[in-house]
């Protein structure tokens, strides 16, 4: 969590702002996911979603923990928690694999 938020620096409101920084998580990932032979489980949308979310969490909750956040924010675990953001179909659509996508549901602020 130190490291991401560290990476990142301060949020802004546009998670492409911070797509650079976040893309050197992403190519980690890739090359994770490509050494498995699972490259096509590689999102990138849902990458930055993650990364995205947690270092706002992260920023809002100055000191806490990354347990603490959690515990206040317990959202943040569940599987699905990006669905509340985007529609099915955008989200797991081809272009939403390969780039960001914006999400069609509501601003991506916690």
């Amino acid at each position: 969590m130190l490291h991401i938020c560290t990476l990142l620096g301060p949020i802004s409101p546009n998670p492409l702002r911070f797509r650079m920084p976040a893309g050197k998580c992403g190519k980690t990932l890739r090359r994770f996911a490509t050494a498995a032979g699972k490259v096509e489980k590689y999102h990138e949308t849902i990458t930055l979603f993650w990364i995205y979310l947690l270092a706002q969490a992260h920023a809002m909750n100055r000191g806490e923990s990354l347990e603490g956040i959690v515990r206040a924010r317990p959202e943040l675990l569940e599987k699905h928690f990006p669905l509340t953001y985007y529609s099915r179909s955008r989200l797991f659509s081809d272009l939403a694999r390969a780039t960001w996508v914006e999400p069609d549901l509501k601003p991506l602020m916690l």
